[in-house]
């Protein structure tokens, strides 16, 4: 596969709320591989963005392109077979179920398959086998038989990263994973995520700017619905109009 070739091209992107800009003439690409960041004050679009990149919310105008296919109108569904994958601000698990039922799952909802297997996903040996080798990826595999409601809340963050990695997605879009978790939750989640920089492509939306620059290969700043700025961290960390507009004294 050409590495030179953008996984991900998003051209001049619009959506409206009213008469609130989410996403004003908005392009962006992500290079398959790298971190990509997505940084901006509440209310940027930044969450906007990763829905409609998702399927999940529709843009106004503008073309959104994965793997050389447009996928504007897929529903989310296709993008998910299609190898797209996302978290949420708020971790989306099933709390009753075990981890590892909970892996299982996402794995058979992401092939398309019905929700017949509600009943019992613990029978199905080769989908357990899968669901372990996922939880080893995030360090939860001491935890596959444990109830979902009884994690600590880092723990639900890590469950929620290998139900998005369960169908081997080429993009996982990362919104606010940070949110909530402490400071050890927080670097044990960016030493996880450290770990899958180069095997999948990461789309990341977060306010924790030291998960930002320790992870990301570029960021781009968005305000209002409009990039303001996009490099490296080392570009975004000194340019002097996303001090001023966003980062301030925080980095």
């Amino acid at each position: 596969m050409n590495n030179s070739i953008p996984i991900l091209e998003i051209n001049r992107l619009a959506k409206s709320f009213g008469a609130i800009r989410a996403a004003d003439d908005l392009s962006l690409q992500l290079m398959r591989g790298e971190c990509h960041a997505v940084i901006g004050p509440n209310g940027a679009g930044k969450t906007s963005l990763i829905a409609q990149v998702s399927g999940l919310l529709a843009p106004d105008s503008g073309n959104i392109s994965f793997m050389g296919q447009k996928i504007t109108t897929w529903p989310i569904w296709r993008r998910s077979q299609a190898g797209i994958a996302r978290s949420f601000q708020i971790a989306s698990i099933f709390p009753e179920f075990t981890v590892g039922e909970n892996v299982v799952l996402s794995i058979q909802a992401q092939k398309g398959h019905s929700f017949r297997f509600f009943r019992n996903p613990q029978h199905e040996a080769q989908l357990a086998k899968l669901a372990y080798s996922v939880l080893c990826q995030v360090g939860l595999e001491a935890k596959v038989n444990a109830r979902a409601i009884n994690l600590s809340h880092g723990e639900q963050r890590q469950l929620e990263l290998a139900m998005a990695l369960a169908g081997s997605p080429s993009l996982l879009l990362l919104d606010e994973p940070m949110a909530g978790i402490g400071s050890t939750d927080s670097q044990r989640l960016v030493a996880l995520l450290k770990a899958l920089k180069g095997t999948v492509t990461i789309l990341l939306v977060e306010h924790d700017m030291d998960a930002v620059f320790a992870l990301a290969d570029r960021i781009t700043v968005m305000v209002y619905g409009k990039v303001i700025a996009s490099g490296s961290p080392h570009e975004i960390r000194n340019d002097a109009d996303v001090r001023a507009a966003y980062l301030g004294q925080m980095v």
